[in-house]
């Protein structure tokens, strides 16, 4: 399975609409990886741009943020965002609820609090949406 890396793209001077944002679960547990799979599938069956981080992707620090370690948390916010802001992300996708939580209300906040330019994370919801209803469409379309 071929998965676009953001650090590759930028080097050959290409840049993806979106950022894909695995999660720790998408990366690490197995049932989460499979769905992770399956997304990057519906991606490049409807020929979405888009890109992950691969080895500079980081845990958001939502577990250390909701286990009271809110140091831990803005050790891993303060890194995530000089990630994203060296990339120049501005749109990011996940199909993991804590990664989604955390880069549109923690990360969103943490970069305003820092004064970072190019800092508003857009998480596309309503895209994600799209991509699914287009994943049913092609399934029910190729009789699987």
């Amino acid at each position: 399975m071929e998965v676009p890396i953001l650090s590759e793209l930028k080097s050959n001077g290409q840049n993806p609409e979106y950022l894909f944002w695995i999660g720790c679960a998408g990366s690490f547990d197995d049932r989460s990886k499979k769905v992770t799979r399956a997304f990057v599938k519906i991606l490049n069956k409807a020929n979405i741009s888009y890109a992950i981080l691969g080895k500079e992707e980081s845990c958001t620090g939502d577990p250390a943020k909701r286990s009271g370690n809110e140091f831990l948390f803005q050790m891993k916010a303060i890194s995530n965002i000089e990630v994203l802001n060296s990339y120049g992300v501005k749109k990011i996708i996940t199909t993991c609820p804590h990664c989604f939580n955390t880069i549109k209300n923690e990360l969103n906040c943490q970069s305003r609090q820092q004064n970072a330019h190019n800092s508003t994370y857009n998480m596309h919801t309503s895209d994600t949406e799209k991509l699914m209803d287009f994943a049913c469409k092609q399934q029910c379309d190729s009789g699987e």
